[in-house]
């Protein structure tokens, strides 16, 4: 009997030496909020602004060229076909600029122009000193189907930026608390 009331205070100083040789383990309290960070500074990201103005001067310098080289004459053919390309193709530089290629303004332009080439040469197919005016209904509707897809690439090409930022996961230093000792990691965030 003597030997197991000897024992026991030996048990206890050896568990209590080897539980005071672990850390203190206290909850963890919520992560300290990151600094913050201007939203330009993050890598990958889109901004919306910059997306708009891709856009805007992807329709206003190709338009600028294409007069510049009407009132060039017969001098200006080479940036007249330029210009005509980049007013196809440039209104949707923002949607590029945010990972969005194939947009819905490009498939109404590209249809506008193709009644428009259609109803133009309807138009001007002449025979001897008569020429049909049949063509011109469908030069003006796409007209106006050119000019919604070159409005609607302008307008969402800032939701494009925003739609390509919200579907991309972000990487930012942050600091966690815990136990009274910040500690600096790397946070993850995204949509899922």
């Amino acid at each position: 009997m003597r030997t197991l009331l000897l024992g026991a205070p030996l048990l206890v100083a050896a568990t209590t030496a080897t539980a005071s040789a672990q850390p203190v383990l206290a909850p963890l309290s919520a992560p300290a909020q990151p600094a913050p960070v201007a939203p330009r500074a993050r890598a990958g990201r889109k901004d919306p602004g910059v997306a708009t103005l891709l856009s805007i001067a992807g329709t206003v310098v190709p338009t600028a060229a294409l007069f510049a080289a009407g009132s060039a004459g017969s001098a200006g053919g080479d940036v007249f076909v330029a210009s005509v390309i980049g007013m196809e193709l440039g209104p949707s530089l923002g949607h590029w600029y945010a990972g969005d290629y194939l947009t819905a303004g490009l498939g109404l332009r590209a249809g506008g122009t193709a009644l428009v080439v259609a109803g133009l040469s309807q138009a001007f197919d002449c025979n001897g000193d008569s020429c049909r005016s049949s063509g011109t209904a469908p030069a003006a509707f796409g007209a106006a189907l050119f000019a919604s897809g070159v409005v609607y690439d302008i307008a969402t090409a800032g939701h494009a930026a925003n739609a390509w930022n919200t579907g991309h996961l972000q990487l930012a230093p942050t600091t966690i608390s815990s136990a009274g000792h910040a500690t600096v990691g790397v946070g993850l965030g995204g949509s899922f």
